[in-house]
């Protein structure tokens, strides 16, 4: 999309700021992007993704995960899926289609006491965004990642390590 004859520069999550320079005239316009328009082939990079639910915090996206100790209830999935579902254009829309990402969710959700005492696991995590259709790594149907073979990913029954 930006060439030579124009720069740009990204000023939110999908949105950047182009410059046209053409016969000494500079024309500025910005550009909202569909988040899902070019999600096709894989997951948004690891990096962006990180920046983005690292904006959130870990702590908000733990609080909006621990009502989901219990299943994918209406409650749960609305929490969740503000922020990771792929149709809400959410800060972390496609992130959980990342290996890297999903582990960190994983590992922080072992690291929270509450979620040990009341046995909310990496099991019933995707058990949750299988249920709430929040694209994951491993979904299938609706929680399929686009451009992922469904189920597909490195991460093994047990958990990460």
């Amino acid at each position: 999309m930006c060439n030579v004859l124009m720069r740009c520069s990204f000023i939110a999550a999908f949105v950047f700021m182009a410059t046209w320079v053409a016969e000494g005239q500079e024309v500025r316009f910005v550009v909202q992007l569909d988040p899902t328009a070019n999600f096709t082939t894989s997951p948004p990079p690891v990096l962006d993704c990180a920046e983005r639910l690292l904006d959130i915090g870990f702590e908000e996206i733990e609080n909006r995960l621990l009502p989901c100790a219990f299943g994918p209830v209406p409650t749960c999935c609305d929490n969740i899926n503000p922020i990771f579902k792929l149709e809400n254009s959410g800060p972390g829309a496609g992130c959980l289609c990342n290996e890297l990402i999903l582990v960190e969710i994983v590992d922080q959700l072992k690291e929270n006491q509450l979620a040990a005492i009341i046995g909310f696991d990496q099991q019933r995590l995707f058990v949750v965004f299988q249920g709430c259709g929040t694209q994951f790594l491993l979904g299938r149907g609706e929680a399929t990642c686009p451009g992922i073979e469904p189920g597909g990913g490195f991460l093994d029954d047990d958990g990460p390590d």
